[in-house]
C-alpha cells in the first residue's frame, strides 16, 4: 500500500467527474458527509434486471455513478468528506496477473485491486490496496500492484 497526497484537489475532483480517466474502474463503496450522510455500496443487485444472467459484474462501474456523485456534492458549499474506493475491472487485473506470472499469483488469488480516495476540505490522500483471497508472505506481487496504481494515477496528471 501506498499513500499519495494530491496538491491539485480541484483538478483531480475534475477529473475524476469529467474526464474518463476514471470510468473503467468498477465503484466498490462511497461514503460522503454533507448536510446529511450517504453510504453506497456499489455492489450491483442482479435481482433489480429482468435478466440476471446479463449482469457479469459485481460493482457498478464508476461512469455510471459519477452522475449521482456529483448531483450530491454540487452547490455552493464543498463537501465535509468523501471516501470512495474504485477497483480495477477485471481484465485490467488480469492483465496485471499475466505481466506478472512469474511470480506465481493467478486471478483467482485476488478479490480487488483498488484506489482508497479520501477528502477531508483540508486535504486528499490516495492510497492503493490490494485485497487476497489467500494469504501469501511474498511482498513482491503487492509492490507491483501499487507501482503500476502510481504510474496509472500519475498518466491522469501528466
Amino acid at each position: 500500500m501506498i499513500s499519495l497526497e494530491i496538491t491539485d484537489v480541484k483538478k483531480f475532483i475534475n477529473s475524476l467527474l469529467h474526464d474518463e480517466a476514471f470510468d473503467v474502474l468498477n465503484l466498490v463503496k462511497l461514503e460522503l458527509r454533507t448536510m446529511v450522510d450517504f453510504t453506497i455500496d456499489g455492489r450491483i443487485n442482479k435481482s433489480y434486471f429482468d435478466d440476471e444472467s446479463e449482469v457479469d459484474c459485481e460493482y457498478s462501474s464508476w461512469h455510471e455513478m459519477k452522475t449521482y456523485f456529483y448531483q450530491m456534492i454540487r452547490g455552493t458549499v464543498l463537501p465535509l468528506s468523501f471516501k470512495i474506493v474504485l477497483a480495477l475491472p477485471l481484465e485490467e487485473v488480469n492483465k496485471l496477473v499475466s505481466e506478472n506470472s512469474e511470480l506465481g499469483f493467478r486471478c483467482e488469488d485476488i478479490s480487488l485491486i483498488t484506489y482508497n480516495i479520501l477528502y477531508d476540505r483540508e486535504k486528499m490522500i490516495v492510497t492503493t490496496g490490494l485485497a487476497m483471497k489467500t494469504f501469501s508472505l511474498d511482498k513482491v506481487f503487492p509492490m507491483e500492484c501499487d507501482e503500476y496504481l502510481k504510474k496509472r494515477i500519475e498518466k491522469i496528471f501528466i
